[in-house]
């Protein structure tokens, strides 16, 4: 099922507001955000929508009615036309797959509170029995799924396995509640139990045959494969026994943490995402509701966290549900990655009335000062100065270094790298994606650039170079006489040909999940920038940089 219109009339909160999911040609949109501010009615949206879907009278007699016209796909016509309750009413081929279905609460006590109307391919009007959603067999063409607000984002202990298992044939539609995670946490460890479980006996009636890819983790891949899309060095790793209880292990590089270590943004990617993932096969066409996707989130991961979403419901590059999305952040509404979905405003006139727009103009609710706070670009730009924004930590360190030997005035332009450093030691926000991201929120947000920005993206980028008024993408050239290192800042240095670049590679061993170890080389770029910067005189220093000092001219 999939929306496409709800008319509001005397609603308490909403008035007579009309909701419009489709576009101009009249197609239902697969994506909806509901945008505005606090008590402009996206909660109560989504709440009507999913007391929608459980399709029950309401006893409480009122001057109100409501409207939802709502698409089905042809399988769920087939269920329709195949049910024993309703396949006498078909009795002509449809026009289309619209059906609009109103509730009069002015009636109460009675199935006809709620109306049930289509169109014959004759273009005449096909009335339909209210009971027609209450049957086992047609109940679930209704189906929501709800990804609510409240979450408790710390699971109780787990002692044992239970039966939980994925892709229940649950009819009626679902919402998450404050006992999510360890609801969560206990069906990761059932499923990840069963996972072992049956490839065990597979390597039992199948001995001295290799291991065939497709059995390991048939139901847990499903989840690790989401968590990896949105934080990809950051891995679902095992259930272990410790002190008595069940944790399930994340692991990032030689770094563990349980799942109650997890930042607050990562556990709610993983249970809410899991919650939405694991009935996912059972419940295809299902409607999805997710109140305020970006809580926890920093900006970074808003920008993704859409896309996240919609990815767990594609199949072939197709969407298999409508999604609707009640949110505060611009983050999530200025894009670049937005497909095929539309924004609808909530807001008030001066009346106090509920009213819609469909043009997203966030620069009232969120503060200049907390926006520029959240991304941390006050301290980043300088006032009356070049700004560049740089993927790594050690090209800022090469550019300020080519500006000081070459004598460049410091207050004409300033390279900084546009990631930092978190309180555990690690990079954060860099990188290609980072600037990606730095792309899109000045995009939407151009009145923060009172000068210059120039994005500066390393040469093996695939990006074109384009301009937006104050906003430059950059591309540093690629030094065709470098053959000791092909990408990065480091091809743009120009090194002797005696330069021995053994003596800045550091090799790791890695161990896979089997045991097996492996080296693995690695530029250790800070020690090659420090030698560099550090340890050179100036003329081998200005040897060396002479082409970030043309590079530098080109961009001022």
């Amino acid at each position: 099922m999939r929306i496409r219109k709800i008319e509001f009339e005397n609603h308490p909160i909403l008035g007579n507001t009309k909701l419009d999911f489709t576009d101009n040609t009249g197609k239902t949109i697969n994506t909806i955000i509901l945008a505005g501010e606090n008590g402009t009615g996206k909660s109560v949206t989504l709440n009507t929508i999913f007391n929608f879907s459980n399709y029950s009278l309401e006893v409480k007699k009122r001057d109100e009615k409501r409207t939802f016209e709502i698409e089905l796909s042809d399988d769920e016509i087939k269920t329709l036309k195949e049910s024993e309750n309703s396949k006498d009413f078909f009795k002509q081929p449809l026009k289309n797959n619209i059906f609009k279905i109103g509730f009069d609460y002015s009636i109460t006590n009675s199935w006809n509170q709620i109306s049930i109307t289509a169109e014959n391919i004759d273009n005449t009007i096909l009335s339909l029995q209210g009971t027609l959603f209450i049957q086992n067999d047609t109940r679930p063409i209704l189906k929501t799924i709800f990804s609510d607000v409240e979450i408790n984002f710390t699971s109780k202990g787990i002692k044992s396995v239970t039966a939980k298992n994925i892709d229940s044939e649950e009819i009626h539609s679902e919402r998450s509640n404050s006992d999510l995670s360890t609801e969560i946490a206990q069906l990761l460890i059932d499923i990840q139990n069963q996972d072992a479980l049956e490839l065990t006996e597979w390597a039992r009636n199948n001995t001295g045959q290799p291991v065939e890819e497709s059995k390991v983790d048939v139901r847990t891949k499903r989840f690790s494969k989401a968590f990896e899309s949105i934080f990809p060095t950051k891995k679902f790793n095992r259930i272990e026994n410790r002190n008595n209880q069940k944790e399930i292990v994340f692991a990032q590089g030689e770094n563990e943490m349980t799942i109650n270590e997890l930042s607050s943004g990562e556990k709610q990617i993983v249970f809410r995402g899991s919650f939405l993932l694991k009935n996912k096969e059972s419940s295809k066409g299902a409607l999805i509701l997710i109140d305020e996707p970006e809580i926890s989130l920093h900006p970074t991961w808003q920008l993704k966290i859409l896309t996240y979403f919609k990815n767990l419901f594609s199949s072939e590059n197709e969407q298999t549900s409508q999604i609707i999305i009640a949110t505060h952040s611009p983050f999530i509404i200025h894009n670049s990655n937005r497909v095929d979905d539309k924004v609808i405003v909530l807001k008030r006139n001066d009346a106090g009335q509920i009213i819609t727009s469909n043009n997203p103009e966030f620069y009232n609710w969120t503060p200049e000062e907390k926006i520029k706070s959240a991304f941390n670009v006050t301290h980043i730009l300088k006032p009356n100065i070049i700004n560049v924004l740089l993927e790594g930590e050690t090209d800022e360190k090469y550019y300020n270094k080519a500006v000081e030997i070459f004598g460049i005035d410091e207050n004409s332009i300033d390279f900084k790298w546009i990631g930092r450093i978190n309180e555990n030691g690690n990079a954060e926000n860099t990188g290609n994606s980072a600037l990606n991201q730095a792309k899109t929120f000045f995009r939407a947000n151009p009145n923060m650039l009172t000068g210059k920005v120039i994005l500066l993206y390393d040469s093996d980028t695939d990006k074109p170079e384009e301009t937006f008024n104050n906003l430059e993408i950059r591309i540093m050239p690629k030094n065709e006489h470098n053959n000791l290192y092909l990408i990065g800042i480091e091809n743009l240095l120009v090194l002797p040909d005696d330069f021995d670049k053994e003596l800045f590679y550091k090799v790791k061993t890695r161990t896979d999940k089997y045991g097996a170890e492996s080296l693995i080389r690695e530029l250790d770029k800070s020690k090659l920038c420090n030698y560099i910067c550090d340890d050179l005189d100036i003329e081998k220093q200005k040897e060396i940089l002479i082409k970030l000092n043309v590079e530098i001219e080109k961009l001022k």
